[in-house]
């Protein structure tokens, strides 16, 4: 079965208190949802590791800034640490997107990727991705799908073409300057 996700990750068991907004924007940049998850206290910090290192995603102080493009198959989990540094971009590849009872939603087809800034981006859950179409939870047209748009996703990560990577700090002042102003 394809996962179906929210973008305030209530799924997350290790955060036990937490602040989340979310805002549909319009503008010359970008158009979709922008979501803010203020991390306020967790029962343990949760750390990731990859080719890259080890990595804190979940403590004290972190937001994660999920973004949703409306035009593309893809989200976007801006990961920020207690000083507002981008620690990571997490992408999940997805099959499609939508609102249940004003909370933004999305089908998770197995593939992801990460990108740390200034590292190339790495393809994550091929495996899982081979045993969805397997098993068939997914079709081979939807395999075909989300490799194309991880492997086109990666190009212009890797080439500094994505606008979501590039507006990623543009797009945390624009949510919380509008929490702000509430």
């Amino acid at each position: 079965m394809i996962k179906q996700k929210f973008i305030d990750r209530p799924e997350v068991t290790q955060i036990i208190e937490r602040r989340y907004v979310q805002k549909y924007i319009e503008s010359p940049v970008f158009r979709g949802y922008l979501g803010l998850l203020d991390i306020k206290s967790v029962s343990a910090d949760v750390f990731v590791t990859n080719d890259y290192g080890r990595f804190q995603i979940i403590g004290e102080g972190f937001k994660w800034l999920p973004i949703v493009p409306d035009a593309c198959q893809y989200v976007v989990t801006a990961m920020f640490n207690p000083q507002q540094k981008l620690s990571q971009l997490y992408i999940d590849i997805i099959a499609r997107k939508g609102l249940e009872n004003g909370r933004v939603y999305f089908d998770d087809i197995y593939l992801d990727i990460v990108y740390i800034v200034n590292k190339p981006p790495l393809l994550l859950d091929e495996d899982d991705l081979a045993e969805a179409l397997r098993s068939g939870i997914i079709s081979e047209g939807e395999a075909l799908a989300a490799t194309k748009v991880a492997t086109d996703l990666i190009k212009e990560i890797s080439s500094g073409s994505n606008s979501i990577v590039r507006h990623v700090y543009d797009f945390m002042a624009l949510v919380t300057s509008s929490e702000a102003n509430k």
